[in-house]
């Protein structure tokens, strides 16, 4: 079977299921305890998440909008996840001398859109 055949090779695939999986764990976790420290976590994995691949970026928004309850709690959680994806979006910034926020894939950078 391929999964066990190819279970050697390293790729990126499993490493963003188990961060997707850890982030859907970690707002459930967060929604179910309420606790701001629970959202903080959710939102540290799901900005790791948005790392891996950036479409989990609009995820994360419709997570914060549909699963957390309080406006305060749904903030905080955008917040964290925001605030460690900002250093990777500076730093596209910079390398490319021009706004890239996640990534230049056209479809989630309007400006490498012809």
């Amino acid at each position: 079977p391929p999964g066990v055949a190819l279970a050697a090779t390293f790729g990126g695939a499993p490493w963003y299921q188990c961060i997707a999986a850890a982030a859907l764990l970690s707002v459930a976790q967060a929604r179910r305890s309420s606790r701001i420290r629970d959202f903080v976590l959710a939102g540290v994995v799901s900005g790791l998440w948005i790392l891996f691949r950036s479409e989990a970026a609009i995820l994360v928004l419709l997570f914060s909008l549909r699963f957390i309850r309080t406006t305060s709690k749904a903030l905080v959680y955008v917040a964290v996840a925001v605030l460690l994806v900002a250093p990777w979006s500076v730093r596209n910034s910079i390398v490319f001398d021009s706004f890239v926020p996640l990534t230049t894939n056209g479809w989630l950078n309007p400006d490498s859109v012809s």
